[in-house]
């Protein structure tokens, strides 16, 4: 959608202006992540009740990893 599109343009911008690097994961992304480097919680993440469960278990895994920034950029109007 339009509006993420535009977030997304804005984070990116943010980044750059504190030369930082922006990635936006894939789902695909996150799972070969938690399969190479958690596989011990593999069971876990995919057992989940709710999809939105395996994004918040996704965010973890990441800023475990590498560090750095989580933005939701969902907004109301």
């Amino acid at each position: 959608p339009t509006l993420f599109a535009e977030n997304q343009k804005c984070w990116q911008a943010v980044a750059t202006s504190m030369s930082a690097h922006y990635r936006l994961w894939t789902a695909d992304e996150v799972e070969s992540l938690i399969k190479q480097l958690y596989p011990q919680y593999w069971d876990m993440y995919i057992s989940v009740r709710y999809p939105v469960m395996r994004v918040d278990l996704g965010r973890l895994f990441i800023l475990h990893v590498y560090g750095g920034l989580y933005a939701d950029t969902n907004r109301d109007k």
